[in-house]
């Protein structure tokens, strides 16, 4: 058969009732943020784009693509979705993020973020409580405790439930959440310090 948007639409009814879900666990001053692809990226901007204010594509920079012939994937995109009253911290973002890949001999998760990825998304707002539905390997608990979140993760898989567990308990909890991270000043890129 011919290749249609049928194809992947598919994925539609399902993002659609899981985003509605979150939007609607979100605090009026929160943010949405969804790793996806060129492919998933389509289908979900047009579930979330009603949900919000504000969407905007976030541009992660891998700094390499894959191996093999044609074009390689060298960047991810990042779908983020802002309400009326969403809250940033003070200071110069822009919509392209450079950060290495997690090398596979150092992964949680097969699909694993870097921390600093995580880490500059959560620092675009004031600390707060984060919820990962599809949580895999752990990395944005990991990085919210580490900046003084609360965090919420959620896996359908078991065994990513125990992986994380273990990652978690490889640091000694803190007895008070440390200081939240100063925001960067007006006109700093990220990553520059």
């Amino acid at each position: 058969w011919a290749r249609s948007l049928g194809d992947v639409a598919i994925m539609a009814g399902y993002f659609r009732d899981a985003f509605e879900e979150q939007v609607a666990a979100l605090r009026p001053t929160g943010a949405f943020y969804t790793f996806c692809d060129g492919t998933s990226y389509a289908i979900f901007l047009c579930v979330t784009y009603p949900l919000f204010s504000r969407t905007q594509s976030i541009v992660w920079d891998k700094g390499s693509g894959g191996t093999g012939n044609g074009w390689r994937h060298g960047h991810e995109l990042i779908l983020h979705g802002a309400l009326a009253d969403t809250v940033y911290t003070p200071g110069f973002r822009i919509d392209v993020i450079d950060g290495k890949r997690v090398p596979s001999k150092d992964r949680w998760h097969q699909s694993e973020k870097p921390e600093g990825i995580v880490g500059t998304l959560l620092d675009a707002h004031p600390v707060g409580v984060v919820l990962d539905p599809f949580v895999g390997g752990g990395t944005t608990l990991y990085v919210a405790r580490a900046r003084g979140w609360k965090a919420i993760g959620i896996d359908i898989d078991e065994r990513n439930c125990e992986e994380i567990a273990r990652r978690l308990a490889q640091d000694v909890l803190p007895l008070t959440a440390p200081e939240p991270r100063p925001a960067p000043t007006q006109g700093m890129l990220p990553g520059a310090a």
